[in-house]
């Protein structure tokens, strides 16, 4: 990252800004300056909490100091299980090889983040890497809440990877700052112009109809979509996107 300067941090790659004991304010490329109003304002005292798309585990964190006695920080554990809209020359499809090296560099990087951070903080929180679509089997699911920032556009099949979000949900899943499609009409459309090389890592943008649906056929229902900001440092302004918040039904277990 271009902030980052000192050698100290050689190897590592922070998604989200955060503020670590040594270093001072470590900058990533999303800065959250309001967890409460990011994660919906949810209560997490007390909570068994699963992190979905930790990242550097900015938001891990953030759920120890809020109160959760348990946290478990999930993420992809390989480039390999990455997929890239089919763009013209795009190297995801014209150079596999390197892509893959060069995006398991970007892994591995937010790892070194994660625990490097994990260290200075002296947190407690659980990592586990692993398949999106196998989250149903992570060891200890269900948890009392489930959050998921910003991630699912980044997935050429969000539908499944929200069926399982659900899957390891016992009370209450958060989708968080996520651009949501307004119309009840259960649709998938693209989240990019699926041309620009920059955007191939966005895929679709789901409607409040396709949320519904498949959290009502999942056992939940929609309890809240709220504002939600976070700050992207990489072109200095405040972005604006939603945070969906949903129940699990008494009448429908796991």
């Amino acid at each position: 990252m271009p902030w980052q300067s000192d050698a100290r941090l050689s190897g590592c790659y922070f998604y989200h800004t955060m503020e670590l004991p040594g270093f001072g304010l470590v900058h990533g490329e999303w800065h959250i300056r309001d967890f409460q109003q990011y994660t919906g304002s949810v209560d997490l005292s007390g909570k068994r909490v699963l992190d979905v798309g930790t990242a550097s585990g900015f938001l891990s964190f953030a759920a120890e100091r809020a109160g959760a006695t348990e946290v478990v920080s999930f993420d992809l554990d390989s480039a390999a299980r990455m997929c890239r809209l089919p763009f013209a020359g795009n190297p995801f499809w014209t150079n596999r090889e390197k892509w893959l090296v060069d995006n398991q560099t970007m892994i591995d990087g937010m790892k070194a983040g994660y625990h490097l951070a994990h260290r200075l903080l002296n947190s407690k929180a659980q990592p586990r890497y692993g398949d999106i679509f196998e989250l149903r089997n992570l060891e200890g699911a269900p948890f009392d809440v489930t959050v998921a920032g910003a991630f699912l556009e980044h997935i050429n099949d969000p539908v499944s990877a929200l069926a399982n979000l659900a899957m390891a949900t016992k009370e209450l899943l958060v989708i968080a700052f996520t651009e949501i499609a307004d119309t009840d009409e259960p649709i998938l459309r693209a989240g990019t112009d699926m041309a620009t090389p920059g955007s191939d890592f966005t895929w679709w943008i789901a409607s409040v109809g396709v949320y519904r649906r498949v959290l009502k056929n999942m056992g939940f229902t929609i309890e809240a979509i709220k504002p939600s900001t976070a700050y992207f440092e990489l072109e200095c302004r405040t972005a604006e996107r939603s945070t969906l918040v949903a129940r699990r039904q008494s009448d429908h277990s796991l």
